[in-house]
Order: structure tokens, then sequence, then C-alpha cells
């Protein structure tokens, strides 16, 4: 994919290949399986920036999942996550 072609779907595939990758060999590099993703989402991706992906809209399981591959423990990169807003509205099967 050329870096104008990268999207949020583009970003989370491959995030899920990287931590598929340092699943099954921990040595493997995140920097040559991020190569090719335009220079913000390589700088978050190498960087181990949680919060920067969230803010990008990674989905929380799969920002979960890549922290744990990259080495970055849960208490670390839970302050990184971007706040949740709740809907003031009650759900229909609370009322």
């Amino acid at each position: 994919m050329s870096a104008a072609t990268w999207d949020l779907s583009g970003l989370q595939k491959r995030l899920f290949d990287i931590i598929r990758a340092r699943d099954e060999d921990e040595g493997a590099d995140v920097a040559a399986l991020a190569a090719d993703l335009p220079e913000p989402h390589r700088d978050a991706v190498t960087g181990g920036d949680i919060a920067a992906l969230g803010a990008i809209g990674v989905h929380p399981c799969l920002l979960i999942g890549f922290a744990y591959a990259v080495g970055v423990q849960r208490p670390a990169f839970m302050d990184r996550l971007p706040e949740v807003q709740l809907s003031p509205e009650v759900p229909r099967w609370r009322k």
C-alpha cells in the first residue's frame, strides 16, 4: 500500500500482523514491519505510543495486544489511553 492509501483498517491489520509476529518470535523487528506505514503511523508504532494510536482510532483490544507485544506493561499504557466519554442516556436494559 502506498502512504496515500493507508486508512484505519490497514493500520489495524498491520498492528495485528505485528502482534502475531511478536507472538511467534519475540525478536521480530517492529520497525521493519512498520516500514511502509505513513510517517505519523510509523512513528507511533515504532515508538510504542499507545496514546497516539488510540487518538488515531485503533480499537482498544488491538491497543492492549500491541502494548503487550512491544513490551509496554499494563499500568504504563492504561494512563495513555484516550478517555472514554460515556453517553448520558440510560441504556434500555437498565430502565
